[in-house]
């Protein structure tokens, strides 16, 4: 039960401070999407994050699949 608030409460604040990328992944609760997140919380950062950087947050994140 708390995990289901805890997941809620993300899908929320992502709606809220990062709209479009609800339309970019099929689930907000996927190890990528946390690590991606955590690293940059917002479209701002990721838009400026380095493209290698990108790759290999998702790379690791996702174990290389």
């Amino acid at each position: 039960k708390e995990r289901a608030k805890l997941k809620s409460s993300i899908s929320r604040l992502v709606c809220i401070l990062f709209p479009e990328l609800e339309k970019l992944v099929s689930s907000l609760h996927l190890a990528t999407v946390y690590a991606l997140l955590e690293e940059f919380p917002g479209s701002k950062q990721i838009a400026k994050a380095h493209l290698t950087r990108l790759k290999t947050l998702l790379g690791n994140a996702s174990k290389g699949r």
